[in-house]
């Protein structure tokens, strides 16, 4: 069993013990929240592995590639060097979109965090209404699932996008060393 399915099986143990213990009507209700918690603090475990410096370092450097090349290159394109320059050029953009994208996945996974801690102190207490209950529960839900499809996409395009720009190194490194000989 690995560490993801030990931490929801705990929580949902945890979170049913609690909740047999307290005075509340919404018993079901906080151990559907509990779990959001589990799945919402697993994606900001998840988020955090994401080793932004080396990102940013690497968004950097092909930048600084891509200025060298077409100051070095002008007229002298292929369509087969063009077109994968273009390939090129595309995966550091992605790598500059994630840069951007991460603190905002960040401050939405924080944002959720605390919505649910406030969703399930009302719960335990009883003061949301039955029809706000429905309905906090499904936003919450809702925002879980985005925030974790989001960083699904966002840690796949890092992996893939890092993992074409080190097999592009080579040849970048190949037309850099050509440039400076002409």
């Amino acid at each position: 069993m690995n560490k993801v399915s030990t931490a929801l099986i705990a929580g949902l143990f945890f979170a049913f013990f609690l909740n047999s213990s307290c005075g509340t009507k919404y018993a079901r209700e906080i151990a559907n929240v509990d779990t959001l918690q589990v799945l919402i603090s697993k994606s900001e475990a998840d988020l955090k592995t994401v080793d932004t410096i080396k990102v940013a370092n690497v968004y950097k450097k092909g930048q600084g590639n891509i200025t060298l090349i077409q100051k070095n290159y002008k007229d002298t394109l292929t369509p087969e060097v063009a077109e994968f320059l273009s390939e090129y050029n595309s995966a550091i953009q992605a790598l500059n979109t994630i840069r951007q994208q991460y603190p905002v996945l960040q401050k939405e996974i924080a944002f959720s965090k605390d919505q649910l801690k406030n969703i399930r102190h009302d719960l335990e207490y009883n003061i949301l209404k039955e029809e706000q209950v429905k309905e906090s529960y499904a936003k919450e839900n809702d925002a879980v699932k985005k925030n974790m499809e989001s960083l699904r996409v966002l840690m796949t395009v890092i992996k893939d996008k890092m993992e074409l720009l080190g097999k592009d190194s080579i040849r970048i490194n190949q037309m850099l060393q050509q440039a400076r000989k002409n």
